[in-house]
This record gives structure tokens, sequence and C-alpha cells, in this order.
């Protein structure tokens, strides 16, 4: 299976489970009268959005270079990337004014088992589907699908405000929920800022690791035929890396003996499991030490 198949799989899941979570809040919230239930089912519906958005990114990302982008279109992924670590900002601040907002005026929650049962399922099943959909993101290095993780993870810190702020309504303690909201639009921001940064990092040519870099350089140095390396540069293109590298051979080598060893190199750096798109190497001659 391929990445982009791989990750629409994971997409269709979560849809799916959104969608069931969505509607079961939209009904409890009207049947209990609870705003912040409604508030809840609004934020879920949402995620079906956004996780719509990843697809398309990730399709887009995955389609072949052609004449006007030679280089491929996996930074649409990081654009997408960029979109969503906006629209996980705004849902943080949005979260954190409606917290502050309930705080000043005093406004409660209303008490409901119902509300309490929807609620509780909504976090179990929130908080599965960030640990899913974020191994399928490790695993496949996407970026796209870390900030759609990060937003189920949201829905499930919003959804532990509402269960805090219903149960504490029913024991009198009103002005927990709020203050919970709050201080999870805290941790929702920073994570935007996470995966902006990140985003930004992919969009603007950063380097890979050094790790990796040592790790190409390693490879390279023990190819048979390569006396040295002159020079070596990497950069990072949505969820790939381009690399390019000069080395040296013995200067009285033939064109195709030269050309052999390059050809070595190119393709035991693009096997090592290093996310290189391409590896462009270099020949220069060595004169010894």
């Amino acid at each position: 299976m391929n990445t982009y198949n791989e990750a629409r799989k994971v997409s269709i899941v979560t849809i799916i489970a959104n969608a069931v979570l969505a509607v079961a809040k939209l009904v409890v919230g009207l049947l209990a009268g609870s705003v912040s239930v409604l508030s809840d089912a609004v934020h879920t519906f949402s995620d079906v959005g956004t996780t719509f958005a990843v697809m398309v990114g990730l399709k887009l990302s995955s389609s072949s270079a052609d004449s006007d982008h030679p280089y491929g279109h996996q930074r649409i992924e990081s654009l997408v990337s960029v979109l969503l670590a906006i629209a996980l900002g705004g849902t943080a601040v949005l979260i954190g004014v409606e917290g502050a907002q309930s705080l000043w005026s005093g406004k409660r929650a209303e008490p409901s088992i119902a509300a309490l049962i929807v609620t509780v399922l909504s976090i179990g099943g929130k908080e599965w589907m960030f640990r899913y959909t974020k191994a399928a993101a490790n695993r496949l290095n996407s970026l796209s699908l870390m900030a759609d993780a990060w937003h189920h993870r949201t829905d499930a810190v919003s959804s532990i405000a509402v269960l805090v702020g219903v149960g504490g309504n029913m024991l009198g303690v009103w002005w927990l929920e709020p203050v919970a909201a709050i201080g999870v639009s805290v941790l929702i921001l920073k994570a935007a800022f996470d995966i902006l940064r990140e985003a930004f990092s992919q969009l603007t040519d950063r380097s890979l690791a050094q790790e990796d870099l040592d790790r190409i350089s390693e490879i390279a140095r023990s190819t048979d035929g390569v006396k040295a390396i002159d020079d070596l540069r990497a950069r990072i293109s949505g969820n790939v890396a381009f690399v390019d590298i000069d080395i040296a051979v013995e200067r009285t080598l033939s064109v195709e003996a030269a050309h052999d060893i390059a050809e070595s190199v190119h393709d035991r750096v693009e096997a090592a499991g290093l996310r290189v798109r391409h590896c462009m190497v270099h020949v220069n001659p060595w004169y010894g030490e």
C-alpha cells in the first residue's frame, strides 16, 4: 500500500468515527439543552472538514512530477499543514475566549447524565483517533496527518473541559469548565505553533538533521572508489529530501568508471531509508592527500 492509500484509509476511518460522534453529541445536546455539548458537536463536525482537506492535500502532493513541477508536488502537503495549523490556532482562541467569557459572566453548564455519558465516549473516541492518526503520521512522515491528529486531540481535551464543567456544575463548582477551557486553549496553541514552524521549515528548504547528513556522508565514504567527500547539501521538500553531494575519485579513472562510482553512491543513499527522493552526485578528481 503506497503512502497516499494508507493515509486515505486512516482519514476515512476518522471521518466515519467523527461523523458518528458529532451526530450523537448533537442529539444529546438538543435533548438536554446543553450549550457546551452542542458547541462540542460543532467542533467535531469541523474535524470532518479538516480531514477532507488533509486527504485532498495528500492526493495532490502525491502527484507525479511534470513539466511545470519537475521536482514534484510534495510541498502542497506543507501548505495544507499551514492552513490546518492556522485553523487549529483559531479553534484554540475560540475555546479560550469562550472560557474567559463564561468565567466572567458566571455562565453555568447544564447538568445532564446523558451529556456526561456522550462526553466520556467522545473523550475516549477522540483520544483513540489522535493516537491512531499520530502513529500513521509518524510512520508516513506526514505533517498534515500530524496536524489532523492534533485536531482530534483538541476535540478530546475540549470534551474534557465540557466533562469537567458539567460534572463540576453537578457538584456546585461551576467555574471548573471555563478554567479548564482556558488551560486547554494554551496547550492547543502550542501544538499549532509547533506544526506551523515545521511547515514553514519544509517550505524554506531547511536542511536535513545533522545525524541524517552524517549517515549520508558515511554511506558515500564507504562506497568503493570514493576517496573523499568535497561537499554535501540536503534540503527538505514536503515529506521528502533532495541531496547534492560532491565526491572525489581517482583522477586517472575513465569517465565510465567514475560514473559507475557516482551511480553506486546515488543508489545507496536513496535506498538508505532517509526519505531521499533524489540524490545528485557530482564527481571531482582526487589528487591525493
